[in-house]
């Protein structure tokens, strides 16, 4: 690995900083749960890649960033147990995380408005199914719109990307 003045590896900071951990569990200092820590750690890396991806309008960083952040963050909240998970919520809980990120990659560049679409529609059917699996909307119900009016969502994406192609080209 290659050093740059003035930077320092997150790698090497990471395994000091777990290295010290496991000495102090092993010694009896500290009680740790690895899951919870890794779920944590994969947390932070989500979040220092969202910071990069801003401060460098890159969007692949900024969408991964983001889904680690979001999905190390519900991990953490489930294993202390403050939010109720159940496996079938996994899906729409992913889909709503997938809908975040690309809202997220919209924020660090506005001028890809046409990214609001499928955010809103991942966001959106995350939500129903979520909705759904507790109970406040009736799951055939549901089945039924998803089934007669997904269409939809290919006609509006199909819309952005043809105002997307015909904005003004800037000299």
């Amino acid at each position: 690995m290659a050093m740059f003045p003035g930077r320092i590896p997150a790698l090497g900071i990471a395994l000091i900083v777990v290295g010290t951990m496991m000495i102090l569990e092993r010694s009896g200092m500290i009680s740790l749960e690895w899951t919870a820590i890794a779920w944590a750690v994969l947390a932070l890396y989500g979040a220092q890649k969202l910071l990069t991806g801003f401060s460098q309008k890159r969007r692949g960083k900024v969408f991964w960033g983001t889904m680690f952040l979001l999905f190390g963050s519900f991990q953490i909240l489930s294993k202390l147990e403050m939010i109720d998970f159940r496996f079938e919520m996994m899906l729409p809980i992913i889909l709503i995380m997938v809908g975040m990120s690309i809202f997220a990659m919209y924020v660090a560049n506005p001028a890809e408005w046409h990214l609001v679409i499928p955010a809103f529609f991942f966001i959106a059917l995350g939500s129903v199914i979520v909705f759904s699996e507790m109970g406040y909307l009736d799951r055939w119900e549901v089945a039924s719109a998803v089934k007669n009016y997904w269409p939809v969502a290919l006609i509006v994406f199909g819309g952005a990307l043809i105002a997307r192609s015909r904005r003004p080209i800037r000299h």
